[in-house]
């Protein structure tokens, strides 16, 4: 698996769909930070906002590195778990649950 975290778009990639969601780093469940997470037909990347635009740690994931994205919600929230085939998780918080259905439709689509 590549670990990459430009946000840039490559040639040839196509965004499908950009919603706005706050990933969680590490352990610390309440640690969230703001950003834009896109599907693209190549792989799924989140974008900061704020403080950490452009330092983004392990935010890009290529489709043939994803075993599935599910969508659930939390006590107030809604989010989106990212599994990889390697048996890592990353979670995509405070997003919004029209929003959330789509995307995991549009990436279950991309992954058949």
């Amino acid at each position: 698996m590549s670990v990459e975290t430009s946000t840039s778009l490559r040639p040839d990639e196509q965004i499908i769909f950009k919603t706005e969601g706050a990933m969680q780093y590490g352990d610390d469940l309440y640690t969230s930070y703001p950003g834009f997470i896109t599907l693209t037909n190549q792989r799924i990347f989140w974008s900061a906002v704020g403080l950490l635009k452009g330092k983004e740690v392990e935010n890009s994931f290529e489709l043939n590195d994803i075993k599935t994205v599910k969508f659930g919600s939390m006590i107030i929230n809604h989010r989106l778990v990212i599994y990889l085939k390697n048996g890592d998780s990353h979670l995509i918080n405070q997003i919004d649950k029209k929003a959330g259905r789509e995307f995991v439709n549009k990436v279950n689509q991309l992954l058949l």
